[in-house]
């Protein structure tokens, strides 16, 4: 069937079925339209995206465009593999017509899935570097039509991921407003709320929207925000719980702010590490998330935090004096080893800057404050170059 008799008469039941109106996805209907001219800006399918589910819209099911459009992208794609793959899967249609015998649109990249099921009929495999997608007529990718809470245009493209970018902030500050209206709180400074959900449903207007609660470090306090990745929500708040367990514990941290590498601050510089300052709140961090979090799992709710904190307060001050101890051990070698570094010569500039490197980042400051065991830094992988 051509695209302009698609534009030149009604559509049959099984033809609908083939371009439909609307894709029902996560309990909310995306509504499609279609515009067959070649070099139009909106030729192919193009679907209206509410910018409430920018953020929460599959990534990968729109990849699949419609059923009646489908058949023709997989063999355009086939058909751009490099000549050496492709040359396996001649005719190209009858190949493509046996892999959609057992495929159904997902979220998940068509070419991987393209990829697997023609493997199982070839043994040909083929990389995700072999799928020519730059040369993709644009006819063969979603059009997406980004409108506002009042329906407005305010983008177009056929890149998903790029929408997001441009219109992150955006996003951010809606959820940022719902969340005013919701759980959002500031200058938190103990775990008296009594759970931080997974997610959240928020109303707008006929839609729902999803959002993920945060807890986000704020050095002297958490906040609870709304996130528009779950991800990202989960990395957040492991770092939150962290700093509440850490100003809960303030005892046992202005302790060890006071007894970890004391006097060893000339010996710090020499070996060409961070100050004492910035070292020792890591070596503090490090330990609370060893002693309480070692799972690396969002805590809830305060019973599961007031639980991890009494759990592993008592073991904090000897994972830390650990920590420095494994530090102070290794400073008079590091001084050595600057001393050599010094006296690289210029041909060597190279792998002077690579050693450099390695130091800074296993003794930074982000580095120590992740470290479970910090040890000694496999120092053989320095001495060849002495």
């Amino acid at each position: 069937m051509s695209k302009t008799s698609l534009l030149l008469r009604n559509l049959e039941a099984s033809e609908e079925a083939q371009f439909p109106q609307e894709l029902l996805i996560d309990d909310f209907e995306y509504s499609l339209r279609y515009h067959f001219q070649p070099g139009h800006a909106e030729d192919g399918v193009s679907l209206i995206l509410p910018l409430a589910l920018l953020h929460q819209s599959p990534r990968y099911f729109f990849d699949w465009l419609v059923p009646g459009m489908l058949r023709d992208k997989c063999i355009a794609l086939v058909k751009g593999l490099p000549k050496n793959i492709r040359r396996t899967f001649v005719p190209v249609p009858d190949y493509v017509d046996k892999v959609l015998l057992n495929i159904s649109a997902q979220d998940r990249p068509l070419t991987e899935v393209l990829g697997e099921q023609l493997h199982k009929l070839t043994g040909q495999k083929i990389s995700s570097e072999s799928w020519n997608l730059d040369n993709l007529n644009s006819w063969y990718r979603m059009n997406f039509i980004l409108q506002d809470d009042q329906g407005q245009l305010i983008g177009m493209a056929r890149d998903l991921s790029q929408l997001r970018k441009d219109f992150k902030q955006r996003i951010n500050n809606s959820l940022a407003e719902s969340a005013e209206e919701t759980i959002a709180r500031n200058n938190i400074t103990e775990w008296d709320f009594a759970e931080l959900p997974i997610e959240v449903v928020l109303p707008r207007g006929n839609m729902n929207i999803k959002a993920w609660p945060a807890l986000r470090d704020h050095q002297d306090s958490v906040a609870i925000e709304l996130i528009d990745n779950p991800a990202v929500a989960e990395a957040i708040s492991m770092d939150g719980q962290l700093r509440l367990a850490v100003l809960r514990g303030k005892d046992q941290c202005k302790y060890l702010s006071k007894d970890l590498l004391r006097g060893k601050e000339l010996q710090l510089k020499a070996a060409g590490l961070v100050s004492r300052e910035t070292i020792v709140p890591a070596i503090i961090l490090a330990s609370f998330k060893q002693a309480m979090f070692s799972k690396n799992a969002v805590i809830r709710d305060q019973h599961e935090f007031d639980n991890c904190y009494t759990t592993g307060i008592g073991q904090v001050v000897e994972f830390a004096r650990r920590h420095g101890d494994a530090i102070e051990s290794v400073l008079a070698s590091l001084h050595v080893h600057q001393q050599s570094i010094r006296s690289m010569s210029v041909s060597e500039q190279s792998a002077k800057e690579d050693i450099l490197a390695q130091i800074n980042w296993l003794f930074s400051a982000q580095t120590l404050a992740q470290a479970s065991e910090i040890g000694y830094f496999q120092l053989k992988r320095l001495r060849k170059h002495r």
